[in-house]
């Protein structure tokens, strides 16, 4: 039996068997990877412009062809896009409570298009968890903005981007003070330059947070890249056990390590904190540290409240005058398809939704290399046109 299983084996055509499983895999790239973004949005103004000036709306989405699959897209942009030089400028901030916050700015002012540094626009970029000015999505976002003729400050959360905590906070997905305060320290230097937010998962789960209950005056539009709809959702997704192996262990290790980094800050208000530092150290996954650290910080119970809050499938979101463009993918690990709020989104006329197969989590690389320009910085070199009416 086993000598005429080894001889069927032996028999095959090796050449014909390895061209059989290329033919198969590039037919299932072409029929099933390769489609068009969908556009969910309401009849209105803002559906008319998106579509008119977005291109990629009318091209199809081109997931690298060996790196399409949900994990490839999320991690090969961490591990082989370019960091183009940028040459950052920084400022620190200090909060009304004495919290160090950095702003990390490119003044742009040789640029054509905007000379006058009074009314040139600003591009701001809020990363992700664990992102800050360094990150390779932030930097080709700020050279988009460059060419555009527009300034770039990137706000760079508590204790992240070489930032010393002075206090024992850090920063939440709802909490929208440092938030506010730095966009009252740029309407107070810049008070004549429009506003455009990049925000990127986290980030722009505050964002949207903020705009559904406020409506700053400056804030031209916003552009917001895998942001998660719902907390609860996006930690049950992260807790799977390749997704575990992949992601949560390595983001909560980064956000301890805030803890250790700046131990001193947290040993001298021991007294204060409403947590153990011990059992904030023991913590493996982003849910124990938020239900041990990140709520409690905040004022929350547990992580429950906290999730509750800052869910914005639980927000109004019909509140949001700002129009807002969200690029989302349904093989998002960060973000299940499944959590958007997709009527939620039709029934708002300044939001609108991009919707891909494919892409991950901060993602959408394309190309052969994965190395320069993506589906990302396609879409808001386009969206952020439209916004200052360029084309």
């Amino acid at each position: 039996m086993m000598h005429n299983v080894l001889n069927l084996f032996v028999g095959l055509d090796v050449s014909g068997v390895i061209a059989s499983l290329i033919c198969g895999y590039f037919f299932y790239y072409f029929y099933k990877v390769v489609h068009r973004p969908v556009l969910i949005v309401g009849d209105g103004e803002f559906k008319n412009k998106l579509i008119r000036h977005l291109d990629v709306l009318n091209e199809h989405f081109w997931p690298t062809f060996w790196a399409f699959s949900t994990h490839f897209q999320t991690i090969g942009r961490v591990l082989f896009k370019s960091k183009p030089f940028v040459p950052y400028r920084r400022e620190t901030l200090i909060t009304t409570d004495n919290g160090h916050i950095s702003l990390d700015w490119i003044d742009n002012d040789d640029n054509k298009l905007f000379p006058d540094p009074k009314t040139r626009p600003t591009v701001v970029v809020m990363p992700g968890i664990t992102g800050c000015s360094d990150a390779s999505y932030v930097r080709h976002i700020a050279k988009e903005s460059e060419s555009l003729g527009c300034r770039v400050l990137v706000f760079i959360n508590r204790g992240l981007g070489k930032t010393v905590l002075k206090t024992p906070r850090t920063f939440s997905a709802c909490n929208a003070e440092d938030l506010e305060f730095v966009l009252a320290h740029i309407s107070k230097q810049y008070p004549d330059s429009p506003l455009i937010m990049f925000a990127v998962s986290l980030g722009g789960a505050l964002l949207t947070n903020y705009l559904s209950r406020t409506t700053p005056n400056n804030v031209l539009g916003a552009l917001v890249l895998s942001s998660p709809w719902d907390s609860s959702k996006t930690t049950h997704s992260l807790e799977r056990p390749v997704n575990w192996f992949l992601y949560n262990r390595y983001i909560v290790t980064k956000l301890k390590s805030i803890v250790t980094t700046n131990w001193h800050v947290f040993q001298e208000n021991i007294c204060k904190l409403p947590y153990k530092l011990e059992d904030v150290m023991k913590t493996t996954t982003i849910r124990e540290f938020d239900d041990v650290f990140t709520a409690k910080t905040f004022g929350y119970p547990s992580h429950e409240e906290y999730y509750t809050e800052s869910s914005l499938i639980l927000k109004p979101l019909e509140n949001i005058k700002i129009p807002m463009l969200f690029l989302n993918a349904k093989d998002d690990p960060f973000s299940p398809g499944e959590s958007i709020p997709l009527e939620a989104i039709k029934n708002n006329p300044n939001m609108a939704l991009i919707l891909t197969d494919y892409g991950g989590h901060i993602g959408f690389v394309e190309g052969l290399t994965v190395r320069d320009r993506s589906f990302v910085e396609r879409l808001f070199n386009q969206y952020i046109k439209c916004l200052l009416n360029l084309n």
